[in-house]
Formats: structure tokens, sequence, C-alpha cells
């Protein structure tokens, strides 16, 4: 869903009927908070568990990849940063194996994209 949350368009904050009467929705969410809504608690809560933060990390690069080739660049940057903060996290843990962490460290800076199964 992300996939095409990401590279569409959103809908507006505000519409204007034929009477001029305008309905504003501060509710409408932007990019980047819809990929904080996506991965803040997730990878708050998962610190402690490898495999799910590396199936994180494969999704948000999934999606860095996705936003890049669609031509949306600039909706990589709340993305790069909920992984910068999954490493950052990760390295911080101090019963983490460094095999674990290399491992993790690894998914974070591979190009494919984990989705694409054309190979």
């Amino acid at each position: 869903m992300l996939r095409t949350v990401l590279t569409g368009p959103l809908a507006p904050q505000a519409l204007r009927d034929d009477a001029g009467r305008v309905l504003v929705q501060p509710w409408n969410l932007d990019h980047d908070e819809y990929v904080e809504h996506a991965f803040d608690q997730l990878r708050q809560a998962s610190l402690n568990q490898t495999e799910v933060v590396a199936a994180l990390l494969r999704v948000l690069r999934m999606l860095i990849t996705h936003v890049n080739e669609e031509g949306h660049p600039q909706r990589a940057g709340a993305l790069e940063q909920q992984m910068r903060l999954l490493l950052e996290a990760a390295a911080d843990q101090t019963d983490l194996l460094p095999e674990d962490l290399q491992r993790i460290e690894s998914l974070a800076s591979d190009d494919t994209d984990p989705a694409d199964h054309s190979l």
C-alpha cells in the first residue's frame, strides 16, 4: 500500500465547492507522515527482535528503491531516516551479536529491491 501512497498524489488539504465554500481537511497526511505512522511504533517495539528489524529494513529499502525509480526521490528522506534510526538503535543494543549487527547493516546497504522477483 505504501508503494502506491508514496508515488501517488495525496488528498488535498482543502476543497472548494461550487458555492465557494471551503472544507479544510487537516487530518489528511503528507507523505512523510504516512511513513512515520507506518514505521515509528514498529521500529520502537522491535529493537530487540533482529528478524523484525531485518524485515523492516528490507521493506524500507524496497520503498526507497521504488520511490526513486518512480521519479519521486524527494519522498525517500523519511524512509532513509527510519533506516538510520533502526541502524543506530541496533548498534546501541548491548546484547546483539556482532554477526547479527553485520547482517542488519548489510540489509540496509543492498541496492536490490527485495520485492523484485524478476531475476
